[in-house]
């Protein structure tokens, strides 16, 4: 998703969208999220956002990353075999 040719909004996207599957995954990562960006060399943080869970554009990135992962995963085929597996099993 991210190359050298990415702007920092796209990383800082990324990151988010990061954050976003780790919350989903592990129930003891929540918001608030420190968000701190800075020019490579600089050590200065030249942009801080701390976001809410009420936060109306993280919601938004969350949700609609949500509904895309779930149209993609409907969209990607099952398994080979793992119905006659299942049938095994029955």
């Amino acid at each position: 998703m991210i190359t050298y040719e990415s702007s920092l909004p796209e990383a800082a996207k990324c990151a988010l969208l990061s954050f976003d599957a780790t919350m989903r995954s592990n129930l003891s990562v929540a918001p608030p999220i420190d968000l701190l960006c800075y020019r490579a060399g600089s050590l200065r943080a030249d942009v801080r956002v701390d976001i809410a869970e009420d936060d109306p554009y993280f919601s938004e990135l969350r949700a609609g990353y949500g509904r895309g992962i779930l149209e993609l995963f409907k969209r990607l085929p099952d398994p080979e075999g793992i119905e006659a597996a299942v049938a095994a099993i029955d």
